[in-house]
């Protein structure tokens, strides 16, 4: 009886589900009981608001991290290539840019594959 009480919110013959539905209603009249329950689901909801707008800012600092480091190392390739293309040794090119041997080598074989 207290399963079926508890799917279809029905009380049974038992005595424990008709004291659980006496109990629910009875709290349901109860004005305090209701303005505390409100408060509840309105700090309940500030919470949650608040986490979502933590989160938000924090993947918006992320993707803004992202995006600088993205273009600045778009921006340091775009100057290795061009000291490249004046002849400049690429070992200091590494060094004024601020990128490794390798990752010039790496950005500069992939494009020239894809030409």
């Amino acid at each position: 009886d207290f399963l079926r009480f508890i799917h279809t919110n029905e009380p049974g013959k038992d005595a424990f589900s008709n004291r659980i539905s006496e109990l629910v209603e009875e709290i349901k009249r109860n004005d305090h009981f209701r303005r505390d329950y409100a408060v509840m689901n309105l700090h309940d909801r500030d919470l949650q608001r608040a986490t979502r707008k933590e989160a938000l800012a924090e993947g918006m600092q992320r993707g803004l991290k992202r995006g600088l480091t993205q273009g600045a190392n778009e921006k340091a390739l775009e100057s290795a290539r061009v000291m490249l293309n004046d002849g400049m040794d690429i070992a200091k090119v590494a060094k004024y840019v601020g990128l490794t041997v390798e990752e010039i080598s790496t950005e500069i074989l992939q494009e020239s594959k894809t030409l």
